[in-house]
């Protein structure tokens, strides 16, 4: 019976292990294949795409047919050419997905509730995969029990991710895109079902805030605003949420968002995250949709004169306005930081909606697809710093003399597992640890404390305070939470 208990430890250590250096190095980009009918630089085609930037690349959408079949909504030539991509990057992992927003729920739920639909949706699917050689299926139903579905959808979902599962036997991926708040888990998700049988769960955690609200607000903000009437609406509540519905950290890719939610202010001079609106902001010349603005469109409005940008250190998002036209989007520091996030969190990584919004031609001057660069960057460890996993974390910020400041990234991590909180301050108290550079840095005075130091535009270091728990310490040579024991402290 020793014997037995001490092999039991030594295998609950090895898997603890296993699970604390987990990487979080994936990159998923969707590609909408209609962004090549846009005009001018905002055309983007199959050939534009940079595959060394994504470690998984889906095609959006195929669809489905009342009969279970798989409902083709481009030409074949399209997958053909998609599938080419494999020849700049052997290594990348191309999918087909299938679903959407306008594909609704109706035609899903009847398919899911019918034994010989899901019969001939499992091998329709599957062998479509086979015919252009696609690693894997993206499954983005949007929304079990929602738009058209039954609460029954919510177990047959299930019962088709299954079928699925055992159809493909290991040989092709099998991912979903999610609805990211947690009020999905009790209209449309088993979490804990789905994270037995999806390879990755690609989070959708953006589109919190739009025109609908009234109210200007950041689509995909990290933290909530002071403002916000409900504290569910962000990434960082989201991700809490799947990770304590039961769904393992690495198999969880946080959606980050390459467009903004644009407005129409009610009075340009009241232009803050939260000012009345009296619709959305007007459409862009690439994309066409009032309200929404890709980064590329983005950018270009931002080169021209006028418009006043400003970083919602609280959100970890800019906004700019010009008029009475205001824009909550993501950026380079944004991105960096959402990056960094998702390490400290041991999720998989980060997903993006969508490749072809971004500034693909270096039209802005900022490098060919900056937002994505960034990301890697980050997650490949290229320009230096770590950080690692938490329960608390707080943000402030520093005051020091205005110099010229390189964006630190991060390298892979640890975890400790736990449920990530946030508050904020703005003046240091007295014997608080204070950033003078760029980094992560243990506190001098508590081992189980580290900082992490990020340099923000306007010349002051913002400081994220992170704590491991249950008894691990913070390793400054692999920059994790690690057991007392194996840490000089």
């Amino acid at each position: 019976m020793k014997i037995s208990k001490l092999i039991w430890c030594v295998v609950t250590v090895a898997i603890i292990s296993s699970e604390a250096f987990a990487a979080t190095n994936k990159v998923f980009c969707y590609f909408g294949s209609w962004a090549g009918g846009r005009s001018g630089n905002g055309a983007f085609s199959v050939e534009n795409i940079n595959p060394n930037l994504c470690t998984h690349i889906a095609y959006s959408f195929i669809g489905l047919n009342t009969d279970g079949s798989v409902k083709l909504l481009d030409s074949g030539t399209l997958f053909t050419r998609f599938i080419n991509l494999k020849n700049s990057n052997p290594n990348v992992k191309l999918l087909i997905a299938m679903g959407g927003w306008n594909e609704g729920s109706t035609t899903y739920s009847a398919v899911a509730a019918s034994t010989s639909k899901r019969a001939a949706f499992v091998t329709s699917v599957y062998n479509f995969l086979n015919k252009y050689g696609f690693d894997g299926f993206d499954f983005d139903w949007e929304y079990p029990g929602l738009r058209g579905g039954v609460y029954a959808d919510r177990v047959n979902f299930i019962t088709l991710l299954k079928e699925l599962k055992e159809k493909f036997n290991g040989a092709k991926l099998l991912t979903a895109a999610v609805g990211a708040t947690q009020s999905f888990h009790q209209s449309s998700y088993d979490v804990v079902q789905m994270n037995q049988y999806l390879d990755l769960i690609n989070i959708m955690s953006y589109d919190y805030h739009g025109a609908y609200d009234g109210v200007t607000g950041q689509t995909s903000p990290l933290y909530a605003s002071s403002v916000d009437t409900n504290a569910q609406l962000n990434q960082d509540a989201s991700i809490t949420a799947w990770i304590n519905a039961g769904a393992s950290p690495q198999k969880l890719l946080m959606g980050v968002a390459l467009y903004g939610r644009s407005f129409t202010l009610s009075n340009v001079n009241n232009n803050k995250v939260g000012s009345p609106t009296s619709g959305p902001g007007a459409a862009g010349p690439y994309t066409l949709e009032s309200g929404t603005l890709s980064h590329l469109e983005i950018c270009e409005k931002l080169k021209s004169s006028g418009w006043t940008t400003v970083f919602d250190d609280k959100q970890k998002n800019p906004y700019s306005y010009n008029g009475n036209q205001w824009i909550g989007y993501d950026n380079t520091q944004s991105v960096q930081i959402k990056a960094e996030y998702a390490i400290a969190r041991n999720l998989g990584g980060i997903m993006v909606w969508a490749i072809d919004y971004e500034d693909a031609k270096n039209v802005c001057g900022g490098g060919a697809f900056p937002l994505l660069q960034t990301i890697n960057q980050v997650l490949s460890g290229s320009t230096g710093s770590t950080t690692t996993p938490a329960t608390t974390v707080t943000t402030t910020t520093t005051t020091k003399a205005p110099t010229t400041t390189t964006k630190a990234s991060t390298t892979t991590t640890t975890k400790a597992p736990t449920t990530t909180t946030r508050a904020t301050t703005n003046v240091p108290t007295p014997g608080e640890f204070v950033c003078t550079a760029s980094g992560t840095f243990r506190d001098p005075t508590d081992c189980s404390v580290y900082y992490y130091c990020g340099a923000n535009w306007n010349g002051n270091y913002s400081k994220t305070r992170y704590e491991c728990k249950y008894g691990l310490v913070y390793d400054e040579l692999r920059s994790l939470c690690n057991y007392a024991w194996a840490v000089r402290c």
